[in-house]
């Protein structure tokens, strides 16, 4: 992992809004140590053609690979001590939701996003899974709304990282007519790659599910 001076770190975004952001993500945090989005708004976002809904967070969480990396050192540092706090992610006047508020999708051995906050937040008509962290370790997911989106909150270990420690309470969460994804899930993606002290308690979901993958294990039983 990076030495402390070769990350950035006590970062804060306070009442920024970003709107209609073509393609990509509005914030990335990639090997940032202790950082805060709160009150910001998302508002618009211009879907890639030739890219999966999965990539379109606002808020991404990404490790400095060989092909993420821009600036300083391709080192797969991950990101840790996160707040995702009280920012609103939805349409704009003129283009459609974003693909997710927050999430992850890279992965490396043993670089895994860690200490992560995403609370009281709200998602209107994302277009994938409204927040979805994937290789991320003691992760909290609390108290937030989500309307009229096709996904939910999504939760997944991914090659090579097992994960640890998920909470997701309280979340008030409307799902589309039509909507596939289950309200809330949790998805260990096979045996060697279990996703362990799960609890799951005090959602409100409508139009959806819970659906829990083999490999997942619990604090607290659902």
């Amino acid at each position: 992992m990076g030495a402390p001076d070769e990350v950035a770190h006590h970062v804060e975004l306070s009442g920024v809004t970003e709107r209609n952001v073509k393609w990509w993500h509005g914030v990335e945090l990639n090997a940032v140590r202790t950082a805060t989005v709160s009150e910001c708004r998302f508002e618009g976002w211009i879907e890639a053609p030739t890219a999966g809904l999965w990539h379109g967070e606002a808020v991404q969480l990404a490790l400095p690979t060989a092909g993420t990396t821009w600036g300083g050192i391709a080192d797969n540092t991950p990101s840790t001590d996160i707040r995702i706090i009280d920012n609103y992610c939805g349409p704009s006047q003129e283009y459609p939701g974003w693909g997710k508020l927050t999430g992850s999708h890279t992965g490396a051995a043993g670089a895994v996003h860690s200490d992560i906050w995403i609370e009281r937040n709200l998602i209107e008509n994302a277009k994938w899974d409204a927040i979805g962290p994937m290789n991320t370790s003691r992760v909290v997911i609390r108290e937030n709304t989500i309307r009229a989106s096709w996904g939910r909150v999504y939760v997944k270990s991914i090659s090579p990282n097992p994960n640890e420690t998920i909470d997701i309470m309280g979340n008030d969460i409307t799902l589309i007519d039509g909507s596939t994804r289950p309200a809330v899930g949790v998805n260990a993606t096979n045996a060697q790659l279990p996703v362990s002290d799960v609890t799951v308690y005090a959602n409100t979901v409508r139009g959806g599910g819970f659906g829990y993958s083999a490999n997942v294990t619990f604090r607290r039983e659902p």
